[in-house]
């Protein structure tokens, strides 16, 4: 009764979040679809767990073809929970690693062959198999590939944060990366100590569910928090989270510091001749070749407001018209390439942070130069 009680509050709580995911605007869109279709999936894990749980324990009574129904639909949506949670770990943050689809497909690819084992055990037992006399679920030689499938995708999801974590010591999302930390981790041990209790005592408690729910809460509330970060309709770093940036890195007493001010040029006329939806183009067009650009190298770009733009980065080995100039050069091929029927061009100034520099100061000297190149428009 206890565990049944458990499985249902858990189901209300993840239900309730994937309700309040598919209301929320403030998501970026890429991150939302992953959490969606990984909390569908988790359902369904939950649900089938809860149902296996009970076969077992004798309080439902069922036929060994449903029993295998239960079962195949568990492992199968367990392991494509966990992929998608890969993706949506990656997703969080300032660096996603996996963007490309040919990439995506190429990782999806262990979920087929993890299918054909799972479906295949019908006749082989490989992973499971039921007892036709008692109806009881009884564990196969290779059960633990599982864990292999499944949670090779958590633990690699883990890796990712880690080292993001690790490394992102002046980033701006680094307490998201340490919330993805905390979403591998808790229903990762709830499956090991579930494995565990149901191996050396015989009896089956739903951690990997209560993990399950807890993880999904909390990436919930970080989702909300990380868009305070994140500029929605571009994807670069807001405003707030840029000169968080600049405060943290200043502190660390790091040299050869720019910063660039950048305000597209005309970028009225865009809207007033084209519309605003073009206008958001010609904004993300734009902002793709920021993120191009200072992905090459260590920066960080930011959209300050409307069409005007940031970027912060060390040139200890580059001259600052050179990372200029580079710049100049994708964001004229991102605009050849979106073969649109206007110029997306941009007045930037640049400056240096000195010793005694205050952060305003700092800003207030690349916006001046700024302005100097617009006039000369």
């Amino acid at each position: 009764m206890k565990i049944g009680v458990m499985l249902v509050f858990c189901f209300i709580l993840m239900t309730f979040v994937l309700l309040k995911t598919i209301n929320e605007k403030s998501i970026a869109y890429k991150s939302k679809m992953y959490f969606i279709i990984s909390i569908c999936f988790a359902l369904i894990m939950l649900v089938t767990d809860g149902f296996s749980i009970l076969f077992k324990d004798g309080t439902i009574k069922t036929t060994v073809p449903v029993n295998y129904f239960v079962q195949i639909t568990y492992f199968i949506s367990a392991s494509i929970c966990c992929y998608f949670d890969f993706l949506l770990i990656d997703s969080l943050g300032g660096i996603e690693l996996v963007k490309e689809k040919k990439l995506k497909l190429i990782l999806s690819i262990p979920l087929y062959f993890y299918g054909i084992i799972v479906f295949t055990s019908i006749w082989t037992g490989w992973l499971f198999t039921i007892n036709p006399e008692t109806n009881e679920y009884v564990r196969g030689p290779v059960n633990f590939f599982q864990f292999i499938f499944c949670y090779g995708y958590i633990f690699a999801a883990l890796i990712i944060s880690l080292v993001k974590y690790l490394k992102g010591s002046l980033d701006p999302n680094r307490d998201t990366y340490f919330t993805n930390l905390l979403f591998c981790i808790i229903p990762t041990f709830g499956g090991i100590f579930q494995f565990a209790i149901s191996v050396a005592f015989n009896v089956e408690l739903p951690l990997i569910s209560a993990g399950l729910a807890l993880s999904t809460v909390i990436i919930f509330v970080e989702m909300i928090q990380n868009q305070v970060s994140i500029d929605s309709l571009t994807g670069l770093f807001s405003r707030k989270a840029f000169y968080k940036y600049l405060y943290n890195i200043n502190k660390s007493g790091v040299t050869h510091l720019y910063v660039y001010m950048i305000d597209l040029d005309k970028f009225k006329n865009i809207n007033d001749s084209y519309g605003h939806l073009e206008g958001d183009h010609a904004l993300v067009l734009f902002a793709q070749a920021l993120r191009n650009h200072t992905s090459k190298g260590r920066g960080l770009a930011a959209r300050i407001g409307g069409d005007e733009f940031a970027i912060v980065v060390e040139l200890a080995n580059n001259s600052p018209l050179d990372y200029l100039n580079a710049f100049k050069e994708e964001l004229a091929n991102i605009v050849d390439d979106a073969k649109i029927d206007y110029k997306i061009e941009a007045s930037i100034g640049f400056a240096e942070l000195n010793e005694k520099d205050t952060i305003k100061e700092l800003i207030q000297r690349a916006d001046d130069e700024m302005y100097k190149e617009k006039l000369q428009k």
